[in-house]
């Protein structure tokens, strides 16, 4: 998960992480989402959905599958006109870590017709405001790279 990749890392960097994972695991039943989960999955992707220009892959709300598909908060999108190396290095300017490539699914992208998406990720410890930032961001990629003429 999430945490654990993100516990991993600090305690790699000497951080004592052992009290905030111990508290998250035995909060959340094994295998379910938690409600902030699922809040935040859905805050993020409701709002890339509500964005001009953003392709969102995977979206389990679009085509044929409309069921109520609980999914993690991960992202990947192709913002129309610009290029997601592009888009990554504008959100970074920006203070918001994202990911750009392939995410080790060349052949998807190919079949999707893209050289490479954008993904963001959140989790149970991302804010409503954090997610705003990131949204607010993405919505004024196309207009600084003039694609949304």
């Amino acid at each position: 998960t999430t945490l654990v990749a993100v516990c991993s890392l600090l305690a790699s960097a000497g951080w004592n992480t052992r009290g905030v994972s111990e508290h998250y695991f035995s909060e959340a039943p094994s295998g379910d989402f938690t409600p902030r989960e699922i809040e935040v999955e859905r805050r993020l992707m409701d709002g890339l959905r509500s964005i001009d220009g953003i392709r969102l892959l995977g979206d389990a709300s679009t085509g044929s599958r409309t069921a109520d598909v609980q999914r993690i908060a991960i992202a990947s999108f192709d913002v129309e006109g610009v290029h997601a190396h592009d888009a990554g290095q504008f959100l970074d300017a920006r203070g918001i870590a994202i990911r750009v490539g392939h995410h080790c699914a060349q052949p998807l992208h190919r079949r999707f017709g893209l050289s490479a998406t954008v993904r963001a990720s959140a989790s149970v410890f991302t804010s409503d405001a954090d997610i705003d930032i990131l949204l607010d961001a993405v919505s004024g990629i196309r207009t600084y790279f003039g694609a949304d003429r």
